[in-house]
């Protein structure tokens, strides 16, 4: 097989990025050692200003820019995909990573079938403990089978208001052996503030979880039909997968 290719063609990877300095060198580190190799590497940047594109540079990887104006999430990756030169295209964000160094190739090997057009991989961001045991339970859980992106349990739905006005992110369902249940939390309840931080959309929530490290403690200011309580949660570690 020639180096950059798999089964389904050529490899390439584009990846979102913005400001990722922590997490970018991993991911790029991670790709070189995959068991296939991408043929290129496409980093749409918006507007970084810390060392992310200096740490691209380090790697063989081709830097896509938009401007920050122009941004968004859809929109960048389609300037990336227009900019690649690959029969396969495979998207990450900067701040994830492969799990294993097989990942590329058990991603794209169902591609060489002509009748998959998309394959997508589980992502797990980060675990969570519940630390008000005497309250709410404890226990631990690296990942969820509700869209859950950072562990906790839960998948988050649409945008709600609350009673009091205050906007946030509505838990759209909770797995009912995640320490989230222990917790008592429920489906229809709203987060609208982690650590003091409000959180009107899945966005800022997200903004705000990866601002802080495996091992911290948030509190997370949940309001449901009983009132607002907070409940205090210790952040783990997980991988991408």
């Amino acid at each position: 097989m020639v180096e950059g290719t798999s089964r389904a063609g050529r490899i390439s990877v584009v990846i979102r990025c913005f400001n990722e300095e922590k997490h970018l060198g991993r991911l790029l580190e991670s790709l070189g050692g995959q068991t296939v190799r991408p043929a290129e590497i496409l980093i749409v940047d918006s507007g970084s200003t810390d060392r992310s594109l200096a740490i691209a540079a380090r790697y063989p990887a081709r830097v896509v820019r938009i401007d920050s104006s122009e941004f968004t999430f859809g929109r960048s990756l389609n300037r990336g995909c227009a900019a690649a030169t690959g029969d396969v295209l495979v998207l990450a964000s900067a701040h994830v990573y492969p799990v294993g160094p097989d990942w590329l190739e058990r991603l794209t090997e169902p591609l060489s079938d002509p009748g998959v057009g998309l394959v997508y991989g589980r992502q797990a961001f980060l675990g969570v403990e519940v630390v008000d045991s005497s309250a709410f339970g404890s226990g631990t859980n690296s990942s969820g089978p509700f869209g859950d992106p950072f562990g906790f349990g839960f998948g988050f739905g649409p945008i709600a208001s609350t009673p009091n006005g205050a906007p946030g992110v509505v838990i759209a369902a909770v797995d009912p052996k995640s320490p989230a249940a222990r917790a008592r939390l429920a489906s229809g309840d709203v987060i609208t503030a982690i650590s003091g931080h409000a959180t009107p959309t899945t966005t800022a929530l997200s903004k705000v979880v990866r601002a802080h490290r495996p091992g911290q403690v948030l509190a997370l200011t949940v309001s449901t039909t009983n009132g607002t309580r907070t409940v205090r949660v210790r952040l783990g570690k997980g991988p991408i997968d």
